[in-house]
């Protein structure tokens, strides 16, 4: 089933835990290629502690979801599926991530750009329709 939750990232120190494990969990991370599990039977949840979800209580979620709010400051819609732009089922690039319905603004994509985890030919391949 899945949960809709709300980050509390006040607590800098648990933000950035909360990054590391992350990346510990990646063969590269905060890239504009692929961030792939390193594990190919990691079954793609994220235990959040206490201090990060609102309302105080641990929170066990899916790592796609967790990096889409991260990312587009919202949850995907509910009964949505993330899927994969690459089609690399290990990726968790949100820059990656398609969900049917939804499509960032084009403030958005050029944040990804500016930021190294979308590359101008992956933005003009993907998000075609954002910039309209």
């Amino acid at each position: 089933m899945v949960k809709t939750f709300a980050l509390n990232l006040k607590s800098e120190r648990a933000a950035t835990d909360m990054r590391k494990q992350i990346r510990d969990r990646c063969v590269e991370c905060f890239v504009p290629r692929c961030w792939t599990l390193k594990d190919p039977s990691d079954d793609g949840q994220f235990n959040l502690k206490g201090e990060l979800v609102k309302g105080g209580k641990r929170e066990r979620v899916q790592l796609r979801r967790l990096l889409f709010l991260l990312e587009y400051k919202e949850l995907p819609p509910l009964g949505r599926q993330i899927s994969m732009r690459c089609d690399d089922m290990l990726c968790i690039n949100p820059a990656h991530m398609r969900v049917k319905g939804f499509e960032p603004s084009y403030r958005k994509v050029y944040n990804m750009i500016d930021r190294e985890i979308l590359t101008i030919g992956q933005a003009k391949e993907w998000y075609a329709e954002a910039e309209q």
